[in-house]
């Protein structure tokens, strides 16, 4: 019993430091996400500004797309400035292939984010279930404490009891009635003391013998209250 209750005790410590890595996790976790949630936040503001700046471009590259035609008819210098246009248009598919990018890449933070979240979720989860757990294994713990306590206070009355000589007796410590023949000697293996059958006709379960053994009416009364007592 005394073995149950230090491995009881061991995995109650191994239960609280991983509780108390769970709980570490966690608050690491909920800082992630935080800042996350705070950054997503901001990339959505910037996201906005980049559609703003897509659409702006866009218009432009209409209206370089417009007058490129109108300049095909013209002179040289007009041809020249076409070309520019041609590369003013580049550089700006290029910004909306870059913005369209970084939209793809806010996108992906999000559905980051939320798995973090559900891998949070699951963590408090598991660090509620881990409290209760540790909750039933103290109060586990506890009762069986209290059952080796008892049970070492009977081996300890039980080395103090005095074993009675038949010699020194000649009456039943119960009832006084002398022994005879008929009424013969019986000893508790509880207390030790000498009684008739009638005062010792109880059998009860005890430390040093694996078998109930035969006690008195004073050890069996008392021994069933200790057992109620452990039960509730």
């Amino acid at each position: 019993m005394l073995n149950k209750v230090q491995e009881s005790d061991k995995k109650l410590a191994e239960r609280v430091v991983s509780l108390k890595d769970m709980e570490s996790r966690t608050v690491q976790s909920s800082s992630e996400m935080t800042g996350l949630v705070n950054k997503t936040k901001e990339l959505d503001i910037e996201n906005e500004d980049l559609k703003k700046e897509v659409d702006k471009y866009k218009k432009q590259c209409y209206k370089m797309d417009s007058s490129l035609e109108t300049a095909e008819t013209g002179c040289s210098v007009e041809k020249e400035w076409r070309e520019n246009l041609q590369k003013q248009c580049v550089t700006n598919r290029e910004e909306i292939a870059r913005l369209r990018a970084e939209v793809t890449h806010v996108t992906e933070l999000k559905s980051a984010l939320k798995q973090l979240q559900r891998e949070n979720d699951d963590l408090r989860r598991s660090c509620s279930e881990q409290e209760k757990a540790l909750v039933e294994l103290g109060d586990h713990l506890s009762k069986s404490k209290v059952k080796a306590e008892e049970l070492r206070h009977d081996v300890d009355m039980t080395k103090e009891n005095k074993w009675v000589s038949d010699k020194e007796t000649v009456s039943c410590q119960q009832c006084n009635k002398n022994f005879s023949v008929s009424r013969r000697r019986h000893h508790c293996r509880n207390c030790g003391g000498i009684f008739c059958h009638q005062c010792s006709d109880n059998t009860m379960p005890l430390p040093s013998s694996s078998r109930p053994l035969r006690v008195c009416d004073g050890c069996s009364e008392l021994l069933l209250q200790r057992s109620v007592t452990m039960t509730d």
